[in-house]
Formats: structure tokens, C-alpha cells, sequence
């Protein structure tokens, strides 16, 4: 009788140290992911784009290229290919984007899609804000975020992979996995500090 209440004494002991691994593990996956995603591990911050061109419209993006609309609805693009500095161009061909961009164009904020870093919006009001993902299969390399302000300036945000997409939601998939592994190696340094303590005892 002894022995059967030990051995469930000790298999409940096991159970709660492996409850508190899979916690553990799950908690700090989730802070990890959410933190990553404020962009508490990135350096990058907001920087303006020199311009004494005022612009009412952000017409498209890329990771290395902006196009932007004025008052007097003349188009500019900087950036690379073929726009060193503000130059006049015509409307955005279907063809701008370089090969794995993905562009979305939002109001009034800068928004973060499914699992991707997400700045705090520049000083300032925002007018409109593109988000580019620079995709090469599952992977992202880049991530370009183009503000444009009430003020009619342009303000960008990059932070340079190598960052994959679905690395947040693995995290949080193997994190109960680790959790319960940690468990097992807790429950396993508890009893072998039981085992010495009885030894010296003895």
C-alpha cells in the first residue's frame, strides 16, 4: 500500500512539474512573439525621406522604390531602378514591382500583417502607410514600411531579414513540446536531489 501511494505521489509530482515546463514555455513563446512583432528585437526606426516636394498620395511601394502622388497630381518615384533622387514619372506601371513583392496601402495607420513587425507609427498624423514584404518562398528578407504625414512628407521604416512569416506561429507550436521536455528534465533533477538527501540520511 505504501509503495502504490509513493508511486502516485511521485507520478502527481511528475504531472505538476511537466504542467509548469509546458507553461513556462508557452508563456515565453507567446512574449516572444508578441514582443518581435512591436519590434522590440529590431534596430530599425523611422526615418524621413528628404524632399522639398510635398506629396497627397503614396501610389505604390516597394522594398527599394516609393512612388507618391501631389496636390497638382504629378507622379515621383525614388528609389532603385532607375530613380536615384525625386524624379517626375508617369502612372504606375502594372509591372513596378520587383519579383516577391507584396504591397498593401492602409489609411490613417501603419498595419501589421499576420506576424510581421509592426513599428509605432512616426511623429505625426498619418495620411496613408505601405506595407511591403519582400516574400522568397515562406521566408521574408525584407520588411518596408512607407508613412506618408498631413504634413505631405515621406517617412520609412525597414527591417532586413532573414525573417520567416511563420516562425511566430512555430514558435508557439513548439513551445508547449519544449515546455514538456523541461518538465521532464525538472522532475528528473528532483529526484535524483531526493534519492542524495535519503543517501545522506542514511
Amino acid at each position: 500500500m505504501q509503495k502504490i501511494k509513493s508511486s502516485r505521489s511521485n507520478r502527481l509530482i511528475q504531472i505538476g512539474f511537466v504542467v509548469l515546463g509546458i507553461a513556462i514555455c508557452t508563456i515565453l513563446g507567446i512574449s516572444f512573439v508578441v514582443l518581435d512583432k512591436a519590434g522590440a528585437f529590431s534596430k530599425a526606426s523611422w526615418e524621413l525621406i528628404e524632399s522639398p516636394i510635398r506629396f497627397k498620395h503614396i501610389a505604390d511601394a516597394t522594398t527599394r522604390k516609393v512612388w507618391a502622388v501631389t496636390d497638382n497630381n504629378k507622379y515621383y518615384c525614388l528609389g532603385f531602378p532607375g530613380c536615384d533622387q525625386w524624379m517626375e514619372t508617369g502612372k504606375v506601371s502594372v509591372n513596378s514591382h520587383e519579383e516577391y513583392d507584396h504591397t498593401t496601402i492602409s489609411k490613417n495607420t501603419c498595419k501589421s500583417d499576420v506576424f510581421i513587425k509592426y513599428p509605432r507609427n512616426p511623429q505625426g498624423k498619418v495620411v496613408e502607410c505601405a506595407l511591403t514584404i519582400n516574400y522568397f518562398g515562406v521566408e521574408t528578407r525584407s520588411i518596408v514600411y512607407h508613412a506618408l504625414l498631413d504634413d505631405g512628407t515621406i517617412w520609412v521604416w525597414k527591417s532586413n531579414g532573414p525573417w520567416y512569416v511563420g516562425l511566430g506561429m512555430f514558435i508557439m507550436l513548439v513551445s508547449p513540446f519544449i515546455g514538456l521536455v523541461l518538465g521532464l528534465l525538472m522532475y528528473r533533477t528532483f529526484r535524483k536531489y531526493q534519492q542524495d538527501k535519503i543517501r545522506t540520511n542514511v
